[in-house]
């Protein structure tokens, strides 16, 4: 019997779901639909290794809406539909997109149900941001600022993202 796999997709509403993929590695074109556009894969500093996020690189050149739950999570601005996956180093040094198993896809949404839209609520991007600034200016790290849009760059605003 066969594991379903999925990735979670955070949409710009604030809502998250489950969207079932392919077993094995993931598929590129199913990734691009996810997220409206071509990738890049970011390590959001709020997740740890294995889990990584694919975004949508031209979210600023195309205007697309801010993304709360995702920026929150990266501690910058994201545009557009984000999806979380699961990322494995290969032996050849190569790396490999994977669904999130099931148990993995459950710890995830209740680590984001508070900042889940319901109910008609939803977490604010600013604010996102603040906690962002807060808390890493105080571990000493200095705060996070919000980027300004470049049309010359990808979603996340910084060069070193993965495109494809």
């Amino acid at each position: 019997m066969e594991t379903v796999r999925t990735i979670l997709l955070l949409k710009t509403d604030g809502t998250a779901v489950e969207m079932p993929v392919a077993e094995g590695s993931m598929a590129l074109r199913t990734l691009q639909q996810a997220v409206e556009g071509r990738i890049e894969l970011v390590h959001p500093p709020r997740l740890v290794y294995p889990y990584v996020m694919a975004v949508n690189e031209e979210g600023w050149t195309k205007g697309l809406k801010e993304n709360p739950i995702a920026s929150w999570l990266c501690c910058r601005t994201i545009l557009g539909p984000a999806a979380i996956l699961m990322e494995e180093q290969l032996e050849d040094g190569e790396t490999d997109l994977l669904g999130l198993l099931p148990k993995l896809a459950e710890i995830l949404m209740d680590y984001l149900a508070p900042l889940v839209r319901k109910g008609g609520r939803s977490i604010d991007g600013e604010m996102a941001l603040a906690q962002c600034s807060q808390s890493q200016g105080a571990s000493g790290a200095g705060g996070v600022q919000k980027p300004e849009p470049d049309p010359t760059m990808g979603t996340a605003g910084t060069h070193g993202g993965h495109g494809v």
